[in-house]
């Protein structure tokens, strides 16, 4: 493997790890092997993955690249990140302060909402910064499990604009997609055919630009095949043929 070769195996790799805990965990088909499923229960969907968690296990970045310089930079930032919370938690809950660590909690995408909101209400946020935090929110909400989701994005959305509650709206039906495509990989596709169609029928359909979009269309031209429904399997397929025939391969 490229990693194992160009930077783990180094010399100089030994001086960062030294400054953690290092942690390996390989998936296997051994039943009942214990962390086997960690790189799923994270949500993570490539192998392999790099991250930083705290000592109680909880996620606290997951790196984008793959050098030991672009560690080094995650690991400084994450350690400015605790300097401030650390002063934040010792009272010094000024606008400056919190603004900082509101932006670079966002960046790193690993605030929970109650933090993020407390930041936020302490700032000063200017219209730039306000967009991203709005940004931020969704991001934060796309982390939780749906139920949860749909019940703090209601509350969220009394106090945004129009634009807001749309993005929200587009990033719930996504997860509830994502939620029924998982059924599906459980054994149960009878219920993630009957979910989309329920969806569809509803009038709820993702954007072409949404993960779920070739999903949600592939399996209500199942749905439509099984009824005979002529003019769902049209819509269907033709929002469907266009991208498996731009796929390689």
């Amino acid at each position: 493997m490229q990693i194992e070769s160009r930077v783990l195996s180094k010399d100089a790799i030994k001086g960062f790890t030294a400054k953690v805990v290092p942690f390996l965990s390989i998936m296997s088909l051994v039943p009942d092997r214990k962390d086997d499923q960690l790189l799923v229960d994270y949500g993570f969907n490539s192998f392999p993955t790099f991250a930083f968690l705290d000592a109680e296990g909880k996620l606290l970045l997951q790196l984008q690249g793959r050098e030991q310089k672009d560690w080094e930079e995650a690991a400084a930032r994450l350690a400015r990140q605790s300097e401030l919370r650390a002063k934040w938690a010792a009272g010094g809950e000024d606008k400056a302060l919190a603004g900082e660590l509101l932006t670079l909690g966002l960046e790193l995408g690993n605030l929970e909402l109650a933090e993020a909101e407390a930041l936020a209400a302490k700032a000063e946020l200017g219209d730039e910064e306000r967009m991203r935090y709005e940004e931020g929110l969704l991001a934060i909400l796309s982390r939780m499990k749906l139920d949860a989701a749909r019940k703090e994005g209601k509350r969220l959305a009394e106090g945004f604009g129009e634009a807001f509650a749309k993005r929200l709206d587009a990033l719930l039906l996504d997860m509830e997609i994502m939620a029924l495509v998982e059924m599906q990989r459980g054994g149960d596709l009878d219920a993630t055919i009957k979910g989309m169609h329920e969806l569809y029928a509803a009038g709820r359909k993702p954007d072409d630009k949404a993960r779920t979009f070739l999903a949600y269309w592939y399996f209500l031209t199942q749905h439509a095949d099984r009824t005979n429904d002529l003019a769902l399997f049209r819509e269907a397929w033709g929002n469907v043929r266009p991208l498996w025939s731009a796929t390689p391969g």
